[in-house]
């Protein structure tokens, strides 16, 4: 919505494969975070990373996926999903810490 929309204005223009975070506006979330500039980085995985650690950063317990770059950016979704897969699969492994 509206208040999403100001509060990334306010933000202004993040670096190239950075992760911002938002209030939810009207989606019945807690945040949203955004991804600057991932499709000019071109590493949706490393992108996908960084989302992770800023969950882990803000205690996030939970987070979605949207199909990145498959509507527009006109990526392949069954690479998108190898690449998330692949980057939750590599952070579980190298930041989780087994109980």
């Amino acid at each position: 919505g509206q208040s999403v929309v100001d509060e990334c204005n306010q933000l202004g223009v993040q670096s190239n494969d950075s992760v911002t975070n938002t209030t939810a506006g009207n989606l019945k979330v807690k945040h949203i975070l955004h991804l600057a500039g991932w499709m000019k980085a071109n590493n949706t995985k490393r992108s996908v990373g960084n989302v992770l650690k800023k969950c882990e950063s803000l205690k996030i317990s939970s987070v979605s996926f949207p199909a990145l770059g498959t509507g527009k950016g006109k990526r392949n979704p069954s690479d998108i999903a190898n690449a998330l897969l692949d980057a939750i699969s590599d952070y579980v492994v190298d930041f989780v810490q087994p109980y």
